[in-house]
């Protein structure tokens, strides 16, 4: 009997609309002989998708929220935005990403900023353009050397999430080659994931492009592809390698790590009467090349700007975070994390206490976690039969409990270590619970498929009703939180929704399920963030330029005084100033201000800087765990000798300063200053 893991069961039955469409539609999707698609269908969505990317950057267009600050500046409606809304709540994209970026751009691109003193290195935690090798790496950040900014930012914004969607449909492609159509319906269903809009940064999505695309090269590296092909696929995967490591955030990393690697191994492990192990093996020394060259230049990377890395390991926050193992039972929102359906609860970017925030409480539309059952019912089919069991589907059900474990079992942390696994916040194991539901997707349908078979009613229906339990289980968990109620809309359709392609992908309706998937994701996760044109550049205030005139007239260093705009405003101008996310502080420079050394709890820390005029606070405090406040006092020595201009966004009454000019803006007068020697 043949082996219903063999890569060439795929009867013709699995095709996206058979009995609809019969013959061309059959005849365009054949296979190769070894079982893979041919190349029109694999890429024809990735096609698609560079059509609008080209159409979406040549207009200018981003999914950014800087448009948020227009009415700062601004009066009447912001022209730029064109669709839905900006998400004040996305101020990792809007006021630290984008500020940086546009610094970038005023600055040359230079390697280190100097918007802090001793200057920040654009290399490390920061997805922003810079001229120096590594950013070949970056493809997200090379329109910034030949396009216009807003087109740059374009594609900046749009190429990650691109790469996302296009490694999603070339996966399960290879899976189901003759389902070209519901691979695009799942993979842009994914793409619109709660989880990734609302933490769209190219920390984020690089990640989980990279996994996809790593178990992608491992399905077309050990079949019988040419070597030509091998070699090509091993290239495309080492050089993503290498962009998605540069992100340096190792807790999306290491999940979306563990789920490629457990595919990879029950992909090249499975049972082929045709072809041995040992033969796969082999086939996949090109992967190995290319995984050592990618580490390698990581390695030439990371020493050659060791001193920030060492200095950003040192810090307070984050400095070395590790999580215990069961960590996630200690998480008082934890049932958040499976709150799909509520999505919609979010989406005026409160979390209405799932969660600190909306981005916090976002997650994924979790399908493939109920069709884990169905997995194990074709594994125990197997077993009875006295078949091989089906690796492919083995291996990614073992990562679910290991990952799973590492969130909700305690007392194996030593192991945990080991593992890498303490490196990954309960929150952020979301990626990869949600990488590897796309996985147990794609390998339940390639199983039924290969055996030309549906799963019985009993177990597709119960599977419903699952999922429709386990949800009002949660309303009633959530009801001593109306808020979350009242905002989440439609929620009961959304859920029979949910339940419906839960049962529609046990039962081999894989187009109808796809679509169900992709509307179910969309409705809670698409409208997160806008369309706008370009990128709202402070530089092109009256304040900005108003700071540009006075330092031309008074050069010297800047301090913001205030609330959220005066730090960006000096960052994005250019000038020399003191207000900046930093990234690893400089210690040289800290000692000047703290030379006893009190306040470094404070201030060694991974945080945004800014300057206030408090008397109820001390020298130097934290806000919130990645906020620094300085306390200005002007004829203070370190003030004194370290700046010679202020933006504040208030009135300053002290007796080293003078007035230069002021600037009416909607929501706030801008205060011009220079500063001036003790009486």
């Amino acid at each position: 009997m043949n082996d219903p893991t063999a890569t060439t069961a795929v009867p013709t039955t699995g095709a996206d609309d058979a009995t609809a469409r019969p013959g061309r539609w059959q005849r365009w999707t054949e296979p190769r002989p070894d079982g893979l698609p041919r190349a029109r269908v694999l890429l024809a969505f990735p096609a698609a998708v560079l059509l609008a990317l080209v159409t979406l950057v040549s207009l200018g267009i981003s999914g950014s929220s800087s448009g948020v600050v227009h009415d700062w500046f601004e009066t009447g409606a912001d022209p730029d935005l064109l669709l839905l809304k900006p998400q004040a709540i996305r101020s990792d994209e809007w006021i630290v990403q984008t500020v940086w970026t546009v610094s970038q751009v005023e600055e040359g691109l230079p390697l280190r900023n100097e918007a802090m003193p001793g200057g920040v290195d654009m290399s490390m935690l920061w997805e922003v353009p810079y001229a120096e090798w590594s950013a070949a790496f970056r493809p997200h950040n090379l329109g910034f050397f030949f396009l216009p900014l807003d087109n740059a930012f374009a594609l900046k914004w749009w190429l990650p999430g691109a790469a996302l969607a296009v490694a999603c449909s070339m996966f399960l492609t290879s899976l189901w080659p003759r389902r070209p159509g519901s691979a695009a319906l799942v993979s842009v269903g994914f793409f619109v994931a709660p989880f990734f809009q609302w933490w769209y940064l190219p920390q984020t999505l690089w990640p989980a492009a990279w996994a996809l695309l790593l178990m992608t090269g491992v399905i077309w590296v050990s079949s019988g592809a040419s070597r030509g092909h091998r070699w090509t696929w091993a290239a495309v995967v080492g050089y993503v390698s290498v962009t998605a490591a540069l992100g340096i955030y190792a807790p999306f990393l290491v999940p979306s790590a563990y789920v490629a690697a457990f595919f990879a191994l029950g992909w090249v492990l499975r049972r082929d009467a045709d072809v041995p192990v040992t033969t796969r093996l082999r086939r996949l020394l090109p992967l190995g090349v290319a995984a050592a060259a990618a580490a390698a230049v990581m390695v030439v990377f990371l020493l050659t700007r060791w001193d920030t890395v060492t200095a950003f390991l040192e810090t307070v926050y984050p400095g070395q975070r590790l999580t215990e193992a069961g960590a996630g039972l200690d998480d008082p929102d934890k049932e958040a994390s499976f709150a799909g359906a509520f999505g919609l609860a979010l989406r005026d970017g409160s979390s209405y206490g799932l969660r600190p925030n909306a981005s916090e409480a976002s997650t994924f539309v979790f399908v493939g976690a109920f069709l884990a059952a169905v997995g194990i019912w074709l594994l125990v089919r197997q077993r009875r039969r006295r078949l091989p069991l089906d690796r492919t589907i083995l291996y990614p059900l073992i990562c679910g409990v290991v990952l799973v474990a590492f969130l909700y079992v305690p007392g194996w942390d030593v192991v945990a270590h080991l593992l890498l696994l303490d490196r990954v916040t309960p929150g952020r194991m979301l990626i990869g619970l949600g990488l590897l539901s796309i996985v147990l997707i794609g390998v339940t349908v390639r199983a039924l498929d290969a055996e030309d078979l549906r799963a019985p009613w009993w177990l597709a229906g119960g599977l419903g009703a699952v999922v429709v339990v386990a949800h009002l289980v949660l309303w009633r968990v959530l009801s001593d939180r109306p808020a979350v109620l009242a905002a989440a809309g439609p929620w009961i359709v959304i859920v029979l929704a949910f339940a419906l392609s839960v049962v529609l992908f046990a039962r081999r309706r894989v187009a109808a399920a796809a679509g169900l998937f992709l509307l179910v994701s969309g409705v809670v996760g698409g409208w997160v963030n806008p369309l706008y044109r370009g990128v709202f550049d402070l530089r092109e205030t009256d304040v900005a330029q108003a700071v540009e005139a006075q330092d031309e007239e008074n050069p010297g260093r800047w301090i913001g005084v205030g609330d959220a705009m005066v730090g960006p405003i000096l960052t994005e101008t250019g000038v020399d100033g003191f207000n900046a996310f930093q990234g690893a502080p400089n210690a040289e420079m800290w000692s000047e201000l703290d030379p006893s050394g009190r306040y470094e709890l404070n201030w060694n820390r991974f945080a945004n800087v800014g300057w206030s005029v408090d008397p109820d606070q001390p020298r130097i405090w934290n806000p919130a765990g990645d906020q620094i406040r300085v306390s200005f006092d002007s004829c203070a020595p370190f003030e004194q000798s370290i700046a010679e201009n202020v933006l504040s966004d208030r009135p300053i009454d002290q007796p080293c300063l003078e007035l230069q000019s002021t600037v009416q803006a909607p929501l706030a007068t801008y205060h011009l200053y220079t500063i001036t020697p003790p009486a």
